[in-house]
């Protein structure tokens, strides 16, 4: 084969292999992570002429090495022996004073950097179709993170990293160019994928929920908005942003919006069975909308409404990042969530404000009786609970009817 004709394929995202001609050499294959990360550091700066102090720097951290020149004089010679073995030549790295280069001769393509110029070349197209062309082929050359093996490989984990971004900015733009020509079932599909890989974007949940929202998948919608809400009060200790919040008022408009006869309304209504006992459990978006009414209602006939808001707080010294403390925290969260709600009253709302924090509203309590109910929110929390080593902080105000 002449050297002009040499076109070598190599992937790097989810793991190392090249190819030539149907022949390949993997990670698995070299049996060394040195010699892939020899390979991969020369493939990825072949327009470079790299030191050897370098490649030696990249290799070996310092002092793991007694004669890290001649560690790496020994690394290449057995990655070109496999070289010459696997493919039936040796010619891709050239020798340089002090140095070594890729020999450009031997065309390259990667798959991380034909997954970034697609991405490129897709902002400045305006012909939709186009792009959505564009982009769908980007995306089939994603098919995991940039050598996760690796990732310990701080240079490694730079890439890494890139590229994950990368891949949800174009995943997206995608998404929204899916939007613009209203193929909602592709931008279904999308999201729902993307979210395996980055299922804390905001943004690729929002555009899931729209998906759904344009199907009139509202069912699916309202499901999406719950587990999400738990999933950033779990995760981040957030609550939804305002535009998905604004997201489920639009879902809530879009299911009470759908034809029913009155008799078809009571008898929903009248075999709504959840949380009739105890206090009603919502999400806060849903109770920001009941402490609106209540605030107006108040107003207007001149009462005072109490609100309570308990946190929780370790009585263990944990680091707030800690897999220790994210259990003691979700495992006293859900104990306490059950507690609250048998504890009150049927007429009195709860919902979760932050990932320590549950807030109620008390419509017909006056500020002794709010303070009886969260003594007994304590009681009976305290009793049940002696595992988690928890304590709680309790607070109780009137509402501002300004």
């Amino acid at each position: 084969m002449n050297e002009e004709d040499k076109i070598i394929h190599v992937k790097m995202f989810s793991y190392f292999e090249m190819e030539i001609d149907g022949k390949t050499l993997s990670d698995e294959t070299l049996h060394s992570n040195m010699l892939v990360k020899l390979i991969v550091y020369i493939l990825c700066n072949r327009k470079a002429i790299i030191s050897a102090n370098d490649l030696c720097d990249v290799l070996w951290r310092e002092d793991e090495s007694d004669n890290p020149i001649g560690a790496l004089k020994n690394l290449l010679y057995r990655l070109r022996t496999i070289l010459k073995k696997t493919f039936g030549y040796n010619d891709f790295i050239k020798t340089l004073r002090g140095a070594y280069a890729w020999n450009n001769d031997v065309k390259v393509i990667i798959d991380a950097e034909e997954f970034e110029s697609k991405y490129n070349e897709a902002k400045l197209l305006d012909d939709v179709n186009k792009k959505i062309d564009v982009l769908e082929e980007a995306l089939t050359l994603y098919t995991g993170d940039f050598l996760p093996k690796f990732t310990s490989e701080h240079w490694i984990f730079r890439q890494t990293t890139y590229y994950h971004s990368l891949y949800i900015s174009i995943v997206k733009l995608l998404a929204q160019t899916y939007e613009e020509v209203q193929n909602y079932e592709k931008m279904e599909i999308l999201c729902i994928n993307a979210l395996k890989y980055e299922n804390l974007d905001e943004t690729i949940h929002c555009l899931l929920m729209k998906a759904y929202i344009k199907q009139r998948k509202n069912s699916q919608a309202k499901e999406h908005y719950k587990q999400t809400s738990e999933l950033l009060y779990s995760q981040l200790g957030t609550t939804p942003s305002k535009e998905m919040q604004n997201l489920y008022k639009e879902i809530m408009r879009e299911i009470k919006n759908e034809e029913m006869n009155l008799a078809m309304i009571q008898d929903e209504i009248a075999n709504a069975k959840e949380n009739t006992n105890g206090a009603y459990f919502c999400d806060y978006g849903v109770f920001k909308e009941i402490y609106a009414l209540q605030q107006r209602q108040a107003k207007r006939l001149g009462i005072a409404v109490y609100c309570g808001l308990i946190t929780i707080e370790s009585n263990l010294d944990l680091p707030l990042d800690s897999n220790a403390y994210r259990k003691f925290r979700d495992g006293t969260m859900e104990t306490l969530k059950a507690t609250i709600v048998s504890s009150l009253r049927s007429g009195d709302v709860i919902a979760r404000y932050s990932a320590t924090q549950f807030i109620m509203l008390l419509p017909t309590c006056d500020y002794e009786g709010g303070l009886v109910a969260l003594e007994r929110i304590e009681e009976n929390f305290y009793r049940i609970a002696t595992r988690y080593h928890a304590r709680l902080r309790c607070d109780l105000k009137e509402m501002d009817l300004r």
